[in-house]
């Protein structure tokens, strides 16, 4: 039987079995899939980005994108990321913080942080949320009460800081359910007289508020007054 030379002069037998690569099932776009598919969410330091302001929504949107792009099957971010978290946080950032008073801003800056660290610790916790939209915008809208409460919204004295802060959403957002729950849930462990101050001047002032007809401000004061009138 032939076979190559040990060095000593003695014969290395040859293997009789096949040296061909065997099977493992793995192909390339499987192994690829492997390597960049991944519904765990990057952690990020949702303490340091609400400091700067808003970049954290749009950070979990393009991450979740990468660990995406290369699935099976596709599948888009949650919508709330850019539609609601981002979108609002700039209006709040931008526009209505200047309006605020001295202790305004500091709520919102603490309500902002509150916002973020809750959303990252929730989708670190439950990474699956992120896989229906539906369900991670009533994830997202079950934490504002609580992050806004945490901040000391029911320590705001001065109602113009109510009014600037309340009216922010769109309209087309307040008549949804899941704002209307979000109101309801803070205004029901406020003090009374204090939520009928403010929005007594909410309503006065919607009156002349840009962008609303005279239909959706009676809309607003009928609200108001049957959550007065629950409360009795």
């Amino acid at each position: 039987m032939g076979g190559k030379q040990d060095g000593t002069g003695g014969q290395v037998p040859i293997s009789s079995k096949s040296t061909t690569p065997q099977k493992t099932g793995i192909t390339v776009t499987s192994l690829k899939e492997r390597l960049c598919c991944s519904n765990k969410p990057t952690p990020f330091n949702a303490g340091e980005l609400c400091k700067d302001g808003c970049s954290y929504y749009q950070k979990r949107h393009d991450d979740y994108v990468l660990r995406h792009s290369c699935c099976k099957s596709k599948s888009s971010p949650p919508d709330y990321y850019l539609d609601y978290g981002l979108k609002y946080c700039e209006k709040f950032t931008l526009e209505t913080y200047p309006k605020l008073s001295p202790e305004g801003q500091q709520w919102l800056k603490k309500a902002r942080c509150n916002l973020q660290i809750m959303m990252e610790k929730g989708l670190q916790n439950k990474p699956e949320l992120e896989l229906n939209s539906e369900k991670f915008r009533k994830f997202a809208f079950n934490t504002h009460p609580k992050a806004y409460l945490d901040a000391g919204l029911a320590n705001l004295k001065n109602p113009k800081d109510w009014f600037y802060i309340s009216t922010t959403p769109e309209l087309k957002e307040w008549l949804k359910a899941e704002t209307w729950e979000q109101a309801n849930k803070v205004v029901s462990v406020i003090a009374d007289k204090k939520i009928k101050d403010a929005f007594e001047y909410m309503e006065e002032q919607a009156k002349n508020f840009k962008n609303w007809t005279e239909e959706q401000v009676k809309n607003l004061q009928n609200w108001l007054k049957n959550f007065f009138d629950q409360k009795k």
